[in-house]
């Protein structure tokens, strides 16, 4: 049957397949699996050279994704343009002085060049 699952249901309306075991294990999919921790470090200038005053750190949580775009160039926060590694997802609004990315689980420890907001999202790029 054209366009029907092998269980014999319809598809859904959206054309989505519906979330359940039944679907290739859809239902236990997590759209943001990773937990990341974001190094913020905050300073001053004193006679001339960056003194760290304070480095703290944040969990977020979102979706860590290598990139896989060799024309992609991102802007960091001095205006040079750099081919990002990868890039993290997450609903966590950009935190100011925030300069490195580590995802023990992945084993990755990078640092920030940019973090973009957008509507419902913001993409950190390392």
């Amino acid at each position: 049957m054209v366009g029907h699952l092998k269980n014999g249901k319809p598809p859904s309306p959206s054309g989505l397949p519906p979330q359940g075991e039944e679907y290739g294990g859809l239902k236990d999919m997590k759209r943001y699996p990773h937990k990341a921790i974001i190094k913020i470090v905050g300073g001053q200038l004193v006679n001339g050279e960056w003194v760290d005053e304070i480095s703290t750190t944040s969990e977020i949580i979102g979706r860590y994704d290598p990139s896989n775009n060799e024309n992609m160039l991102v802007r960091n926060s001095h205006g040079d343009e750099i081919r990002p590694k990868a890039e993290f997802y997450t609903k966590t609004e950009p935190i100011a002085g925030a300069e490195r990315l580590e995802i023990y689980e992945l084993g990755v420890s990078e640092p920030i060049i940019s973090w973009w907001r957008f509507q419902t999202h913001s993409v950190i790029y390392v």
